[in-house]
């Protein structure tokens, strides 16, 4: 591939292991969020989060699953690019 195709997927690898770092910490902050608001005895938020329907933790992990899919994307795509030219 020539030069300037591959000078495209520093960019977006980057992007995408920002990006994904960032649901990463957002996961992890909404998780801690719900528990504590569980913890706390919440009448009404204790109702809502045994709903069916409630986000909750199947939102925390799709946001996981989403930050670990586009980290692990930069990272193999910057290996692509430097890996070849590491090992000779």
């Amino acid at each position: 591939m020539t030069t300037p195709g591959w000078a495209l997927i520093v960019p977006i690898a980057a992007f995408n292991i920002v990006i994904g770092l960032w649901s990463l910490r957002d996961a992890a902050r909404h998780a801690r969020y719900i528990k504590s608001r569980i913890g706390a005895g919440d009448p009404l938020f204790e109702e809502q989060s045994r709903h069916p329907d409630f986000p909750g933790m199947k939102e925390v992990s799709s946001t996981r699953a989403k930050g670990i899919i586009l980290t692990l994307s930069g990272i193999v795509l910057l290996m692509l690019l430097y890996l070849p030219k590491l090992t000779g």
